[in-house]
């Protein structure tokens, strides 16, 4: 006789979202932050990775702090009986231009933030909608795609690319404009850069303001 199956039975708690516990995590990052230092920075990040994001916490002294928008601005708008001028913190986040970006608290003065910030600029992938760095154009052959196996060639037609396969390797039939000096580069050409493993970018800390607690004063930079 045939043994019965049992019906399995999942738990909907485990597949829920911990959106909730992250938030709870990064509001308890900020408090204990704007307890134990000073000034708070709100730093803009160019072609920023999660490479990147990870040494960032080891290289600065103080504390960077990622998160959306409005739990930052939550946080922030819980100071301001306090501190009346942190308020400017928060009309800077609402500015449409504020997307990549962090706070950073420390107790460093803007001299040495600004070095430690500056030492790590370095070459790096390039993200849609930033300026490359140089010119770049793919000359058509195989020469440019042989280290892609000839599975690749299904994606590179789909970002546009006219590739064939030709005695096993992939190959570019017309020249392609992977970035210009100077020009902001596509979603499509950031993807094909990254895939050459062509660094065309730089990853650069932009300090844009600071709010000094003890002076209760807010310094565009």
């Amino acid at each position: 006789m045939a043994k019965s199956r049992r019906t399995k039975m999942i738990s909907l708690s485990n597949t829920t979202s911990n959106k909730g516990d992250i938030k709870e995590k990064v509001t308890k990052k900020l408090e204990k932050s704007f307890k134990k230092f000073n000034n708070i920075y709100i730093v803009k990040a160019i072609n920023l990775t999660n490479e990147n994001q990870r040494k960032l916490q080891f290289d600065l002294q103080g504390v960077t702090v990622f998160g959306k928008k409005s739990l930052f601005k939550h946080f922030l708008k819980t100071k301001s009986a306090n501190h009346s001028n942190i308020d400017h913190l928060i009309e800077v986040l609402e500015t449409r231009e504020m997307n990549d970006f962090f706070l950073f608290f420390t107790n460093s003065p803007k001299s040495i933030v600004e070095k430690e910030m500056g030492d790590l600029k370095c070459t790096e992938f390039i993200q849609p909608q930033q300026k490359a760095i140089a010119s770049i154009k793919l000359e058509p052959g195989v020469d440019v795609f042989s280290s892609l196996a000839t599975s690749n060639e299904g994606y590179l037609r789909t970002l546009g690319l006219f590739v064939t396969v030709n005695n096993g390797k992939i190959n570019l039939e017309d020249e392609f404009v992977a970035c210009s000096k100077n020009k902001e580069v596509t979603v499509v050409q950031a993807k094909i850069l990254k895939l050459l493993g062509i660094k065309a970018g730089v990853f650069e800390l932009l300090p844009v303001c600071v709010f000094d607690k003890s002076l209760n004063q807010f310094n565009i930079i």
